[in-house]
């Protein structure tokens, strides 16, 4: 399995941000690098990342897992929820999933979605 993109709505300091990691077809070297000064969100790039494998492993231990949620102190101030959408390349094609979380209240703008991930767990 490869995690080709994550996508980040409304998480930390980021309204919608898309990270596409190399090689892709933009790409043809073998590294991403993530670098920004204090505060600029690598470390929130990186936990959402965490979280969103999370989920995987957990599906990998157990069918009916639960990898880390969303923190309601990650979404980003003002908005009523987050995603985090993790597309990854595996032997079987390409997989995505999304994780949301809602602040208590609200509903989420996207459903979280765990269908590609339970097919790719299954394998």
């Amino acid at each position: 399995m490869k995690l080709k993109s994550v996508q980040l709505e409304n998480v930390g300091r980021f309204s919608d941000v898309g990270i596409s990691f190399a090689p892709n077809e933009d790409k043809t070297f073998n590294i991403t690098i993530t670098i920004g000064n204090n505060g600029a969100g690598k470390s929130t790039i990186l936990e959402s990342i965490a979280t969103g494998l999370s989920w995987y492993v957990a599906r990998i231990r157990n069918e009916k897992g639960s990898g880390t949620p969303i923190v309601e102190l990650k979404i980003k101030n003002n908005c009523p929820s987050a995603s985090i959408a993790m597309d990854v390349a595996s032997i079987d094609g390409e997989k995505k999933w999304i994780l949301s979380k809602a602040r208590k209240g609200h509903k989420v703008k996207k459903s979280t979605k765990l269908d590609d991930l339970n097919k790719l767990t299954n394998m």
